[in-house]
């Protein structure tokens, strides 16, 4: 084999290796842009999730706070109602009370 040959060969395999590079090089580029993308898709459908669960969160505190003030008014209510309960009860013992103590006297 000539030195020519040598060099034909030699510069056959630089260009297949440079060939090689450039395809490696546009793969790579194609790669990075395809990961760029997705990486970006990720970040808006974590911005969005994040959204929501802000969302949801809020719409839960607010139901938490109309059930506490639900519950409240509840409470409320049934006080009244056992404290005028109470105060029937009372005024029927009493009146039971001075019945039997008008029954129970001797006649004159």
């Amino acid at each position: 084999m000539t030195v020519e040959e040598r060099f034909e060969r030699l510069e056959h395999f630089v260009a297949g290796l440079a060939e090689q590079s450039r395809r490696d090089r546009l793969e790579d580029r194609a790669l990075w842009r395809d990961t760029q993308q997705q990486i970006n898709q990720i970040s808006r459908k974590m911005a969005d999730v994040e959204d929501q669960f802000l969302r949801f969160q809020a719409e839960a505190d607010a139901r938490d706070e109309r059930f506490r003030e639900r519950m409240t008014d509840l409470d409320r209510a049934s006080r009244e109602r056992d404290q005028k309960l109470d105060e029937r009860i009372d005024k029927l013992v009493s009146a039971i009370g001075t019945f039997i103590a008008s029954q129970s006297r001797p006649k004159d």
